[in-house]
């Protein structure tokens, strides 16, 4: 959020039927005024109206003008990603902007305490933009050219949006962002689904290049903050991994902001085996089981790995160290949880066994889906569950029969593509076990891996 003591004067759009060209704009820096005539009169020409409304309205509140002069005077490349005007429209955004009920509707924008319908909606729309304000140049030249995401920062702040004043965490909201297929285009890859830019940035207006530190990107959609995480497991075929968070009570914690950064691989419901399950009755290997598919100390995005010729190392909150890399075929990314190989140099017996029980037990799952950002960090989504060695060599000599959690009686639906799983659930299950019951709980449904792909994929289910 942006907080400026400046007492201002209005700065007027005389008629959104009249010409950029005839707007009286006044404020207290007469280079901004000069800048801001250019933004508004360059919006104006290339019919993105509400826009330009936008900006007038917030150069008439403290939080905007503070946001509009620090954009003046970055001397940083900046781009902006401008909704059309049918795009805010879809939104449920439209002008005047002072007071709730223009935004009410809205199901986009941040998620802060200043939400749409809120008491403040200015500082609502002050996230917006930020959240629409990206560092540095992002057009279609600058992103990865073997069709992966490119990650930005945006001027929006995590702490700002998820209202945490006592973290440490420096970090700004991510947007992941890919080359369009036609040549020119963007595509912004959210958790709603995905927006595209027009075929190039419009050309920016104004004398003597007064506007040169800005790339004006229209997109036909507005930018949605990233949920919670809570939130994000919601989707078809996550909910096992949500109900093994709450099993080992880290819900509630994975929610929170950190200073080093949040990631999550995120296993599909059809890669939770049987083996697997039973592992969950066992608190201690639960925990073991669970937090080995999460950092709470680095936000890792596939730039790291698939812009680089080296694997990268992340180490998870179990201790365990998750190797990430493209796959042989340079497209997919594969994560590998344990050692290839035991230590040239065991310190003892204990630990030959054990170098020797990680080399035949390593834990490897596909990438089915990178980079979905969430309000404090990023998911991604692999096709089985990564379990830790120690546990897997143990499954691998021992036979589990007898279980409390419950066993799957799959039959298939009318539909070839779905299939429901029936559980059978014990009236004794008591405490952990009863927790346990509900990474497999009755009714949920779970995709095949074709179906369940393509559910992954189209994160505009997140609704």
């Amino acid at each position: 959020m942006f907080h400026s003591p400046h007492l201002l004067l209005p700065l007027l759009l005389l008629s959104s039927t009249v010409s950029g060209q005839d707007d009286q704009l006044t404020c207290p820096d007469g280079d901004l005024t000069a800048y801001l005539i250019a933004l508004i009169d360059t919006l104006y020409w290339n019919g993105l109206t509400t826009f330009e409304e936008l900006i007038v309205h917030l150069s008439e509140t403290d939080a905007g003008y503070d946001l509009l002069h620090s954009l003046y005077s970055s001397g940083s490349k900046t781009t902006i990603l401008v909704p059309t005007d049918s795009a805010f429209q879809q939104a449920g955004i439209w002008p005047p902007f002072d007071t709730p009920s223009s935004l009410s509707n809205s199901s986009s924008g941040p998620s802060s305490s200043g939400q749409a319908g809120g008491s403040d909606p200015d500082d609502w729309l002050v996230d917006l933009l930020s959240l629409h304000t990206l560092q540095g140049d992002w057009s279609f030249d600058s992103l990865p050219s073997n069709g992966g995401n490119g990650i930005t920062s945006t001027w929006l702040s995590m702490k700002d949006e998820m209202n945490d004043t006592s973290s440490q965490s420096q970090a700004f909201q991510a947007v992941a962002m890919r080359r369009g297929q036609d040549g020119a285009s963007v595509v912004i890859d959210g958790w709603w689904g995905n927006g595209t830019t027009w075929s190039g940035p419009v050309r920016n207006g104004g004398d003597n290049g007064v506007l040169d530190n800005l790339v004006l990107l229209p997109v036909n959609e507005v930018l949605s903050s990233p949920p919670n995480l809570s939130t994000a497991l919601t989707a078809t075929g996550l909910s096992n991994f949500s109900s093994a968070l709450d099993v080992v009570g880290v819900t509630d914690d994975l929610g929170r902001l950190t200073g080093g950064g949040f990631t999550v691989f995120v296993p599909v419901d059809e890669g939770w085996t049987d083996d697997v399950k039973a592992m969950m009755n066992d608190e201690k290997a639960a925990r073991a089981l669970v937090k080995s598919h999460y950092s709470t100390n680095y936000t890792l995005y596939s730039p790291a790995w698939s812009l680089s010729s080296q694997p990268f190392v992340l180490t998870l909150d179990s201790g365990l160290d998750l190797t990430i890399s493209l796959s042989s075929d340079g497209v997919s990314s594969i994560v590998t949880l344990g050692s290839e190989e035991p230590p040239n140099q065991p310190q003892s017996r204990q630990s030959q066994v054990q170098a020797e029980e990680n080399s035949t037990s390593v834990s490897t799952a596909k990438i089915l889906k990178s980079d979905i950002t969430l309000e404090n960090g990023v998911m991604h989504v692999i096709d089985t569950v990564l379990v830790p060695p120690s546990l897997n060599a143990s499954a691998s000599n021992t036979t589990n029969t007898n279980t409390s959690l419950p066993s799957s009686n799959t039959t298939t639906t009318s539909s070839p593509t779905e299939v429901k799983v029936e559980t059978n659930t014990t009236a004794s299950q008591s405490g952990h076990a009863e927790k346990a019951a509900r990474v497999d709980r009755e009714g949920v449904k779970i995709r095949t891996l074709v179906a369940l792909g393509l559910a992954v994929l189209n994160w505009g289910l997140l609704a």
